[in-house]
């Protein structure tokens, strides 16, 4: 049955698994044909034009989009998909003609209003025919803050592997790199409340904050000697937005092959192996770096935890610096409260909460242990259920009758 074929295809591309989507619609259409059934031929067609398009295959995109309009011309959806194709191979003319005439026949679709705006766009900064130097400022001038950062976090990460090489761990380098990560983050926490007025409404959601709690972070660990560990809680989120910069400005550039390229170095050598995200080549772009982000994010709190447990571990050590693991610990605290606070929202564990969970389940296995004495697991549980308590977030009642200030 071609419907069934259509509803496992669809199933397929909802998912991001494109080629087998593409199977499955032309399972689909070759039922339809063989059996003489033309009623819905056109929606076959059409979802594989998409499947196709969607696989990087703009020349079968537009083949299918041209046999929908050749089906039924005065079926939207048919010219919408042909205005994509045509786009995506860079006939900015074309794709505005197929726009115009899907807008004529649906005028209030939106998506078919953005993709004459993103043709007409396209054809204006000569983004498909001009030089490389034009693609680079019109990215630029478009983005002109997002490159900024992508200059900054280049030399954030520059001067982190510079110090890292045998024989120049110069600490300055650390530092600088510390403050350029920290500024950044600053200036994007600016950026998101800078529209907002200023009360008490403001300052609770600055509050709760992630950024907060990363800016926080960064100067405290500007403020102190070089650490490994530190360096990879700035490092990995600016190397993570670097990647995406770069994806961004080859797509802009209409550079598909070589975008291509790039994503498979990524899925070899980063993606796959770091992450967990095996099929990053089938993943649509913007749901591949939005996976790439939260994944980066967990393995920050990842970092974090592991130096907070070595500076407790540095207590034992002459260079022990108890204001810093103080502050530190603070901090994390701090970071837990407000996923704590996130969780009573949405009912998900933040990061850093299940990395704290998963470090408690294996020290209460070491302390289980035969050869452990008994009174170290009760010192520990005690420890455990102090912290846990010390981030809960209290109720109405609770706040009121408290002496602690309890802005959360």
């Amino acid at each position: 049955d071609p419907e069934i074929e259509k509803s496992s295809g669809n199933s397929a591309f909802r998912s991001g698994d494109y080629s087998k989507a593409i199977s499955h619609f032309s399972n689909a259409i070759s039922l339809a044909e063989n059996n003489y059934n033309f009623d819905n031929l056109h929606i076959y067609y059409s979802n594989r034009s998409a499947a196709y398009l969607k696989n990087s295959d703009g020349a079968n995109s537009l083949s299918d989009a041209d046999k929908c309009t050749k089906l039924i011309p005065d079926w939207a959806k048919g010219w919408g998909r042909k205005g994509a194709a045509f786009l995506y191979l860079g006939k900015n003319d074309l794709a505005i003609e197929a726009y115009t005439k899907a807008i004529s026949l649906d005028p209030n679709n939106i998506e078919y209003q953005t993709g004459l705006e993103n043709s007409k766009n396209s054809k204006s900064s000569g983004q498909n025919n001009g030089s490389f130097a034009a693609k680079f400022i019109g990215f630029v001038g478009r983005n002109r803050l997002l490159s900024l950062f992508f200059v900054l976090r280049i030399i954030l990460l520059s001067n982190i592997i510079m110090y890292c090489l045998p024989g120049i761990g110069v600490p300055k380098l650390y530092s600088r790199a510390m403050l350029i990560g920290t500024f950044i983050n600053a200036v994007n926490m600016f950026q998101k409340f800078r529209s907002q007025r200023l009360n008490m409404q403001l300052f609770q959601n600055m509050v709760q904050e992630p950024l907060l709690l990363q800016i926080a972070v960064g100067f405290l660990l500007y403020m102190q000697r070089p650490y490994i560990i530190g360096m990879f809680i700035i490092a990995v989120p600016a190397m993570m937005q670097s990647l995406f910069f770069m994806s961004c400005f080859l797509q802009f550039c209409g550079s598909r092959k070589l975008l291509e390229k790039l994503d498979k170095v990524y899925a070899k050598f980063l993606m796959a192996p770091a992450f967990g995200l095996t099929n990053w080549n089938q993943i649509p772009f913007n749901t591949k770096w939005m996976k790439a982000e939260e994944q980066s994010n967990e393995l920050v709190a990842h970092f974090q935890v592991m130096f907070g447990i070595l500076l407790i571990f540095e207590l034992f050590l002459p260079r022990r610096n108890i204001i810093m693991v103080f502050l530190y610990w603070q901090l994390m605290r701090m970071g837990v409260t407000m996923e704590n606070v996130q969780k009573m929202r949405s009912g998900k564990d933040g990061n850093l909460n299940k990395k704290f969970a998963l470090v408690h389940q294996q020290i209460l296995g070491i302390l289980g242990k035969s050869f452990v004495p008994n009174f170290l697991p009760n010192y520990y549980q005690k420890l455990a259920n102090y912290m846990k308590n010390s981030t809960k977030i209290p109720t109405q009642t609770e706040a009121q009758n408290s002496k602690k200030c309890s802005i959360m």
